[in-house]
């Protein structure tokens, strides 16, 4: 399933801008370099493993059956650039083609359970890479939870995630809804009410002539 938001936002940005578009939207997801402070890259590879880690202490704390936990450098790594792929791919789509077509009419908050990465997005002046860096570590830090994963609790680490973001919004610099001065990696969007607008300000500008 990682792949269906590439080959979607792949298939879209080629219809619209041709070879030129699809180019530049693989190349956002690597755009670190838009990043001005390093703290991005340190929140977006910590914040959900503290709260996974903050899950398992509460789970324990509170009598739950979890195992010990028990990490390996080496099947770290391997999870780490697995799911970096695929990270990679799924933000492609989620965030280097929509996320501008969501923002741009609704606000941040309109793109739900991504707000975090969108919030990152936004506020590093449209920069896909350190989304890219919090869904990987997201992943791993789900399948590194005892057994595989087996035992993690989304009741305990839902709220804890949600708990994140407010300190994030409060704490952190805001993520306007549209930033101004700033055009998608891939061009600007193009949406239908924009064009009426367009289309009734030329009209008036024909009459009066």
């Amino acid at each position: 399933m990682a792949v269906c938001p590439a080959i979607a936002a792949t298939i879209l940005s080629g219809w619209h801008d041709g070879l030129v578009g699809v180019g530049s939207l693989f190349r956002s997801a690597f755009d670190y370099w838009k990043v001005r402070e390093a703290r991005w890259f340190v929140i977006a590879l910590t914040v959900k493993p503290a709260v996974m880690a903050a899950s398992y202490v509460l789970l324990r704390a509170a009598s739950v059956p979890v195992p010990s936990v028990h990490l390996a450098i080496g099947p770290v790594v391997m999870v780490f650039a697995a799911f970096f792929i695929a990270a990679v791919l799924e933000e492609l789509g989620w965030t280097a083609y929509v996320a501008d077509r969501m923002t741009d009419s609704s606000g941040v908050l309109s793109t739900g359970s991504r707000v975090l990465i969108v919030w990152m997005y936004t506020a590093n002046h449209r920069c896909v890479f350190p989304g890219v860096l919090y869904h990987t570590s997201d992943n791993v830090s789900w399948l590194l939870f005892p057994e595989w994963g087996s035992h993690y609790s989304p009741g305990v680490t839902g709220p804890l995630t949600i708990a994140a973001a407010c300190v994030a919004f409060k704490s952190g610099p805001r993520a306007p809804s549209v930033l101004e001065g700033c055009s998608p990696p891939h061009g600007p969007v193009k949406t239908a009410e924009n064009d009426s607008r367009r289309g009734l300000h030329d009209l008036r500008g024909s009459r009066r002539a």
